[in-house]
């Protein structure tokens, strides 16, 4: 890594920077009792009369199922770009913010992570799911202002009566704005045609062929009950006994925004001057903006709602959970 900063007069500081890594030896899940889908096995795929073999016949130990084991064969690595424009407190006001650019890539997420399925798509091949992390975010600002409204004795605008000074003078106005890129995920098919043990474990875990020429998203995509954000179009069924080309969290989810705002204001005490009363008025989510997350059982092609986004998801770091939240406080300090 590395990190640069230049100070602008007395107040501002720019600073860019890089951060690089590398990891091996991620923990991962895989089916140590795979049943490798008869396609792909050619000849050694099918009986003597031409049928495919059974998942049992294909099978290394038929007399169990899905054999869970805990890999720890993963690969990963993250690169980002990071910039910053900072104010100290002065004249009223003050200012962090930042910006990164990142990418994060890796063959396994880690155990029954976020939107990754259980198993990989193929069991055998670990390295095949090497793709965006389940947490890959590629754009993120995030930023905080702190303002003394400039109403009050002393001040830009100063009431000539102590009374009116007293109710409009010395507020301060804070805000903290996050803005992303959504997460990435699969679709998927709801059924076995692939013909292995491990999707009838339970784990749906076979991904579509992408169709040519097709855009990934929806036109006009949207979030929402009534709108389609993948385009279904693109993705096709493989043929019985294979499994599909598009690679792992080839998709992304609609991004996040949050603003998080405060108004306050401290009462000196005409009676004691270490006696002090703050009001404060907090509104979490202000804008009242949805945020969505990446679809649940809408992950799959051939579902009558695939491709349709309609879970909310909060904030990361925000105290919010969904609408808007307003909440009134006051203290007494002596």
């Amino acid at each position: 890594m590395f990190d640069v900063q230049k100070q602008i007069g007395q107040d501002w500081q720019l600073e860019a920077g890089y951060l690089g890594s590398k990891t091996d030896h991620l923990y991962g899940f895989r089916n140590a009792n795979f049943s490798v889908p008869y396609g792909l096995l050619g000849a050694a795929g099918y009986n003597a009369n031409g049928s495919p073999k059974s998942i049992l016949q294909r099978t290394p130990y038929p007399n169990n199922g899905v054999i869970q084991l805990v890999h720890d064969i993963g690969n990963a690595n993250y690169n980002a770009f990071t910039f910053q424009v900072n104010k100290r407190f002065s004249n009223g006001f003050n200012i962090i913010s930042s910006y990164t650019y990142s990418k994060s890539l890796d063959d396994t997420s880690g155990i029954r992570t976020q939107s990754s399925e259980l198993f990989p798509q193929n069991d055998l091949c670990i390295s095949c799911e090497y793709g965006p992390s389940d947490f890959d975010v590629k754009h993120r600002v995030v930023g905080s202002l702190i303002y003394n409204l400039p109403i009050g004795q002393g001040l830009m605008y100063s009431p000539s009566s102590k009374i009116v000074d007293a109710v409009i003078g010395g507020w301060q106005l804070s805000v903290l704005g996050t803005l992303q890129t959504g997460q990435p995920f699969n679709m998927g098919f709801n059924d076995n045609n692939a013909s292995t043990n491990t999707i009838s474990g339970g784990t749906p875990a076979t991904r579509p062929n992408y169709v040519s020429g097709q855009p990934y998203f929806a036109p006009n995509k949207r979030a929402g009950s009534s709108g389609q954000w993948v385009n279904l179009a693109a993705f096709t069924e493989p043929a019985p006994g294979f499994l599909g080309n598009t690679s792992r969290n080839m998709l992304y989810s609609p991004g996040y925004q949050n603003f998080d705002m405060s108004i306050g204001k401290r009462f000196n005490m005409p009676y004691n001057e270490h006696h002090q009363l703050q009001i404060r008025l907090d509104a979490f989510n202000a804008l009242n903006h949805t945020n969505f997350g990446n679809p649940t059982n809408n992950k799959y092609v051939n579902s009558s709602t695939g491709g349709k986004i309609t879970t909310s998801n909060a904030i990361p770091g925000s105290a919010n959970q969904g609408g808007r939240e307003l909440e009134l406080g006051a203290r007494y300090t002596f």
